[in-house]
Parts: structure tokens; C-alpha cells; sequence
């Protein structure tokens, strides 16, 4: 009896003198205040239309009869006007020019004695010409597209007669007057057929709603990412003869985040601005996070449970079982539990840094907390000399590469030949992703994500 209580004693004695803890005083959790809010991204996207595109749905609206007034009442004259052929169009800066042959069939009862005709009852005569057109597009503040079209003149095509006394008497000069008097007439009439095209502002406010709605990037993780729009602005209208182009340039912010789907908030449709734009081109900046919980979880997996053996016969050990990542001003901080040979919590802390040709954000500088180093120069030397710091190190670099990868899919599918709507496609392309940025937040470690590229719409038709 007497043995078995020395050896309990003797076991007391060893396992207290060779297990110690330690517990040195934790880091202060320490958040410096980033400006995340300034960082934002700009894309200018040319939009371009081909003529013959408008040509074609022009050439749809207008048929047939055109214009009738079957009334004699104030100018004694009745008319109808036909489309006789194709209209054609044209591009110069901002305005449409618009060639239409049109047959015209008129009846008056006019007496123009300064022409040395008198008619003496009503007549009527049909001719046929091509009147000249030139619309100028504008769009305000209220995303209110307006044309204003004024006359370029016309020329015959046939030429207008009637019959006196049994000759055809040619009286071009009585047409011109009467056409003249109704150009007014036809350029009202261009533009009240325009507007239904012109009406874009419940089509940019339901892209404006479109854009703030969170885009799944992955699903193993499951990434979004989410679009806050801030600012719209176009540049003048230009017509190149075949072509019109717009400038539309966007200004918005964008994150990505690990987890649910984020909530969408969408703000009211802005006042339009214009821009001065010179070329297309796209500049963005993305807030990719990786919350502390994230990166606690990711490195719990890989070390909780893990035995590092010490010393040259291997009798000093040390098992992780908890980890517990946290910010530090600019640095994160590691509280490991351990036991074995010691128990307790040693802090280590790094500089989070991220390397190009890897693409991994890797702590620089990771070595223990200057508490923890002394508690363990004086408990356990053979834990102090920074193999430990050295063989876990590798456990919390973080590789980026997959959300790289996947943000550059995510952009190359978006802009390259990209349907958005039936008749639009979006092209594009992406020359850089890469992180501009490393900095810890109070929830996250966080990367601004970097990209430029160019893009593009196209609208075959409408």
C-alpha cells in the first residue's frame, strides 16, 4: 500500500514538473478604420447601333398611307400622302438625316392669279418626290430623349400637272408652295413617330434594378458577388454615317462575399449626366472578404488534433486542440490551445501579405507575441527558438487563386458575347485581376481586387 501511494506521488511529481502552462496576456483585439467606401469602379461601355438597323424598323412602322387631310376647311386643300419606297438614313454627329420618297395626291381649290392660273373649280393632281429630313437626338437629366426634326428640302421625282381645257399644264410651282406649307407638317409628324423608340427611361431603370442584384461567382465555396450602382452618365450621341454610338459610363461598388446570397437594396433610378468620355474602358475594384470565422475554420481543419514532436530524442510534444484568429491592428493574431509537454495558449501573430505569382495571402513576419515569447523562454526554452512559428506558418496562407479564378470567369462570361437581351449582346474583354489591397477589418481580412479591361454593347435590332 505504502509502494502504490509513492508511486502515485512519484506520477503527481513528474507529470506536475514536466507538463507546465502557461498563459501569457493576449494581444488587444485592435481595428484601424479603412476607408472601404472609397473604392469604387467605373466602367464606360460604348453602345453601339448600326443605321441600317433603325433603317429596317423605320421601314416597318412606316407603310401605306402616311398623312390625310380630307378637309378643305381653312387652306382649301385636301391630301394624302403614300411611302413610295425605302426610307434611307443616315448618321453625322448627333442627327439622323432621313431620305423619303413619298406619292402625293392633292386637291385644291386655290386660284394663285400671281401664277396665271386660275383653276376655276377644284382639281386634283398626284405627283411624287423625296423630302430631305434632319433629326437631332437630346436626352436631359429626366432621361428624356427628344428629336427635333427640321426639313433638308426635297426634289422631284414626278413632277405635278392638272388638266385645263384638255391640256396637262405642269404646275411645279403651285406643288412647291403647297409642300412647302406642309414640311412643317411632315417633320412633326417624324418626330411624333419616334417616340415610342425614344422612351428609354422605364428601360434604364429596370437595368438600373437588374444591376443590384447579387451574382452567385461559385458554389463550393458559395461566393457572391453584389452591385451597389451609384452614378450614370452618357456622352453625346455620334452617327458615323452606318453607325450611332453612345458613351454609357457607370459608377458603382462591389463586393464579394462567402456564405447566403446577399440582400438586394435597390436605390431610385439617378438624374442623368453627361459625360466627355473619349473611349471605352472599364476600371474595377471588388471588396473580397474572408470573414476571421472563415479563416479560424480553414486553419482548424488542417491543425486542431495535430502533434508537433520537439527535441532531438522526440520527448517533448505539444498537440493543438482550439484556434482563434483575430485582428491586431495590422496584424493577425493566432491563439493556439495547446497541451503536452505545456498547456495553455500561445499568441502568434503576422502581417498579411499577398504574393503575385502565387496568389496566396500568406502572413509575413508570423512569429510569437512578445508576452508569449518570454513566458515560454522561461517554461520551455526548446519550444522558443521559432521552429514552432515556422512549422505552422503554412497552415495559414490562404489561397486565392480559386477566387481569382473564379472572378475572372465570373467577368469573362459576363462580358464575352453575352446575350443581355434579345437583339443586345454584351462583348468584352478582361486584361488584369489581381489584389490592390490587403487590410483587416473588424469582421474580415479583406482584399480589394483590381481589374481593367474593355467592353462593349451591340443592337442588331430592336
Amino acid at each position: 500500500m505504502v509502494v502504490l501511494s509513492r508511486f502515485i506521488l512519484y506520477t503527481i511529481l513528474v507529470f506536475g514538473f514536466s507538463c507546465k502552462t502557461i498563459q501569457p496576456e493576449a494581444p488587444r483585439e485592435l481595428v484601424e478604420d479603412h476607408a472601404i467606401d472609397s473604392e469604387v469602379s467605373e466602367l464606360v461601355i460604348p453602345i453601339e447601333i448600326p443605321v441600317a438597323t433603325l433603317q429596317t424598323q423605320i421601314n416597318k412602322q412606316l407603310n401605306g398611307l402616311l398623312y390625310e387631310d380630307n378637309s378643305m376647311e381653312g387652306d382649301n386643300l385636301e391630301a394624302k400622302v403614300w411611302k413610295l419606297g425605302n426610307i434611307q438614313l443616315s448618321a453625322s454627329g448627333n442627327s439622323l438625316q432621313y431620305k423619303i420618297p413619298l406619292k402625293v395626291w392633292v386637291k385644291s381649290a386655290l386660284k394663285l392669279e400671281s401664277f396665271g392660273i386660275d383653276f376655276g373649280s377644284t382639281k386634283e393632281t398626284e405627283f411624287s418626290l423625296e423630302l430631305n429630313f434632319s433629326s437631332r437626338i437630346n436626352i436631359d437629366e429626366n432621361w428624356s430623349v427628344q428629336s427635333s426634326t427640321v426639313s433638308d428640302g426635297y426634289t422631284w421625282i414626278e413632277k405635278p400637272s392638272v388638266d385645263v381645257a384638255g391640256f396637262s399644264v405642269p404646275i411645279t410651282a403651285i406643288a412647291d408652295k403647297i409642300i412647302k406649307g406642309q414640311l412643317k407638317s411632315f417633320a412633326g409628324m417624324i418626330d411624333e413617330q419616334a417616340k415610342p423608340y425614344l422612351s428609354i427611361k422605364d428601360k434604364v431603370a429596370t437595368l438600373w434594378k437588374r444591376m443590384h442584384d447579387p451574382v452567385k461567382i461559385s458554389s463550393q465555396p458559395e461566393l457572391w458577388m453584389k452591385v451597389t450602382p451609384i452614378e450614370l452618365s452618357v456622352s453625346t450621341l455620334n452617327g458615323d454615317k452606318d453607325k450611332l454610338s453612345i458613351l454609357i459610363g457607370i459608377v458603382c461598388k462591389a463586393s464579394t462575399r462567402l456564405g447566403a446570397k446577399p440582400e438586394s437594396k435597390p436605390t431610385d433610378l439617378p438624374k442623368l449626366k453627361m459625360n466627355n468620355y473619349t473611349g471605352a474602358y472599364f476600371n474595377v475594384s471588388v471588396l473580397s472578404s474572408l470573414t476571421y470565422d472563415k479563416a479560424t475554420e480553414l486553419a482548424s481543419q488542417e491543425l486542431v488534433g495535430k502533434k508537433f514532436v520537439f527535441g532531438s530524442k522526440g520527448n517533448k510534444h505539444i498537440t493543438v486542440n482550439k484556434i482563434h484568429i483575430y485582428p491586431s491592428g495590422d496584424r493577425l493574431v493566432t491563439n493556439l490551445e495547446v497541451s503536452g509537454s505545456i498547456s495553455g495558449n500561445i499568441f502568434l501573430s503576422g502581417v498579411p501579405i499577398f504574393d503575385q505569382e502565387t496568389e496566396k495571402l500568406y502572413l509575413n513576419d508570423f512569429d510569437y507575441d512578445l508576452n508569449t515569447k518570454s513566458k515560454i523562454a522561461r517554461s520551455a526554452n526548446w519550444l522558443a527558438h521559432g521552429a514552432f512559428a515556422k512549422k505552422i506558418s503554412k497552415y495559414f496562407e490562404y489561397d486565392l487563386s480559386p477566387t481569382l479564378a473564379n472572378g475572372r470567369t465570373a467577368v469573362k462570361d459576363a462580358i464575352e458575347n453575352r446575350q443581355l437581351f434579345d437583339k443586345v449582346k454584351l462583348t468584352g474583354r478582361l486584361d488584369h485581376l489581381y489584389p490592390s489591397k490587403i487590410f483587416l477589418s473588424k469582421g474580415s481580412i479583406n482584399a480589394i481586387i483590381s481589374g481593367q479591361g474593355k467592353l462593349e454593347v451591340k443592337i442588331s435590332a430592336f
